[in-house]
């Protein structure tokens, strides 16, 4: 009785030591599998920030701010991406942010651009018709001057041809 109850402790130890031994890695697995699951949560959230904020800013800010900008109003003030983080998705959030100011900004230069353009187009404009008035009432004083039916014909042509190019650049006072 001695070696089988020997046995029989030494078995029913090691059948508790097989089943404590299980249990912890069975934990420590399960530990592991929630430990990967929340650093996994952690780092995909601010990732899916990262990509939404961009594809809001791609898709949506951007050329919102630039419609604004061409009609002459002020863009909406920008909103940086939801990403507090100072590792690299926060740098990334950060390099988003700052393509999205510098695109702005290229679009208010652009916009300015195309004003000033436009201004040199109207000044350009007020003073050719300027002096294609000029020239119209040049050639009516020469026209009620001239009687030779000749030179007066040649001065209705001339007039019939500066009221033309007044009209071709829509310069009509």
């Amino acid at each position: 009785k001695g070696i089988k109850s020997g046995l029989a402790d030494a078995a029913d130890q090691a059948r508790r030591d097989a089943l404590i031994g299980g249990a912890a890695t069975l934990g420590a697995l399960a530990l592991a599998i929630l430990l990967a699951a929340l650093i996994a949560r952690a780092l995909l959230t601010p990732i899916r920030k990262v990509r939404e904020g961009a594809l809001a800013v791609a898709h949506e800010q951007l050329p919102a701010a630039v419609a604004r900008l061409r009609s002459g109003e002020q863009p909406d003030p920008l909103v940086p991406i939801d990403v507090a983080t100072e590792e690299e998705i926060g740098q990334l959030a950060r390099a988003v942010d700052d393509l999205h100011g510098q695109a702005i900004h290229l679009a208010s230069g652009e916009a300015q651009l195309r004003a000033q353009v436009s201004d040199m187009f109207r000044t350009l404009s007020r003073r050719s018709t300027t002096l294609i008035n000029q020239q119209l009432q040049l050639i009516e004083s020469l026209e009620r001057d001239e009687e030779d039916p000749r030179r007066l014909e040649s001065l209705f042509r001339l007039d019939h041809l500066a009221t033309r190019v007044r009209r071709q650049f829509n310069l009509e006072a």
